[in-house]
């Protein structure tokens, strides 16, 4: 809240802008107070940054099948997740980490949970050579 109070005290009087705020999921999210807050509106959605995948992603989820009854909560009260999408293995070629999620974990997660809202995001990134 404190954020989102810094955000709104920086705008302009006349300004029409509103800070959607998202909660950044961990191994740890409780579903319940997830679904609080949204209820509340104090989070618009929730987002799922994989461990280690990018800056300040170490406290991501390591493993989204951790996080069902968190997906199940949020699919029953229509809190969209926003997912930051790749794998964290070395032994993938950093070009392949978006594909090989999409194949592993978000078709998965969808499998479980076809009702949820999600938006994926992708770097597309291109193999230069």
């Amino acid at each position: 809240m404190l954020y989102r109070r810094e955000i709104e005290a920086a705008l302009e009087k006349d300004s029409d802008f509103t800070p959607l705020m998202t909660s950044y999921l961990t191994d740890e999210t409780d579903p319940g107070d997830l679904i609080a807050g949204f209820t509340a509106g104090v989070f618009s959605a929730a987002k799922l940054y994989p461990a280690g995948a990018t800056t300040n992603s170490d406290s991501g989820v390591t493993n989204a099948l951790l996080l069902d009854p968190v997906f199940s909560a949020m699919s029953d009260a229509g809190m969209p997740l926003l997912i930051h999408g790749e794998v964290v293995d070395h032994k993938i070629d950093i070009f392949d980490r978006e594909h090989k999620f999409i194949e592993l974990v978000l078709e998965p997660l969808r499998s479980r949970h076809p009702n949820l809202k999600d938006c994926f995001r992708a770097h597309h990134n291109k193999k230069r050579g």
